[in-house]
């Protein structure tokens, strides 16, 4: 979780993405680390990542087991 956080992060602040760039992340919601009482945090790995990344200009255009990020212009 905190090797995603670092690399939002980075597209953020070097602002790598053009506007409407997507970003991928696998493997968001594994219903394993839930039923093996884990982790009751639905995000997964990205649970530090995706809230960053929404907060800083993009928006979420799938969210299933993989969420999928858009770059919102002007950011």
């Amino acid at each position: 979780a905190k090797l995603h956080l670092r690399e939002a992060k980075l597209l953020v602040e070097k602002n790598i993405l053009k506007d409407d760039g997507l970003i991928l992340i696998d493997d968001v919601r594994n219903p394993a680390m839930l039923l093996k009482n884990v982790t009751t945090n639905k995000l997964g790995k990205s649970k530090y990542a995706i809230p960053y990344l929404l907060e800083n200009g993009y928006e979420i255009v799938e969210d299933e087991y993989q969420v999928i990020l858009k770059k919102t212009a002007n950011n």
